[in-house]
């Protein structure tokens, strides 16, 4: 379709600010379905490639075979870092997120774990188009 007279092309700066929404739009809902996984509900995963749904799965499975569950106190202690191409959406792109996790745990008898507080940082690859997340890392230590 022609643009008109009215229509322009999205700047940078526009293309960016939209790919910094669906960011925070696509983060956010990993975040939650992330926090309900460690408590132990199932939850679908459709904004995740399979593999990286399954590998992540996998990953949480000692933790939830042990009976124990979390009660997630996830806090974005520094604005989220998203690297994009914004005039190339089949290239991948990267969003960062530092994680102040005081999360509580329970035990496989219900009972509260002192939990430390810790710094989680994740990694997620994402489409270009930040529709999709394509892999998934995660690190955490303890802050002193």
């Amino acid at each position: 379709m022609a643009r008109t007279a009215k229509q322009h092309a999205p700047s940078e700066s526009e293309i960016l600010k939209d790919l910094s929404e669906r960011a925070n739009v696509l983060a956010g809902a990993f975040l939650v379905d992330l926090a309900k996984l460690f408590a132990g509900h199932e939850v679908e995963l459709p904004y995740v490639a399979e593999a990286a749904a399954q590998d992540l799965r996998r990953r949480l499975q000692p933790f939830l075979d042990s009976g124990a569950r979390l009660q997630p106190n996830f806090d974005l202690s520094v604005p989220m870092e998203v690297k994009v191409v914004p005039k190339d959406p089949d290239h991948p792109g990267l969003i960062r997120l530092n994680i102040h996790d005081m999360s509580e745990w329970q035990d496989a008898n219900g009972h509260k774990v002192r939990s430390e507080p810790r710094r989680l940082e994740v990694e997620l690859d994402v489409d270009g188009r930040i529709t999709q997340i394509l892999d998934i890392r995660m690190h955490a230590e303890a802050i002193s």
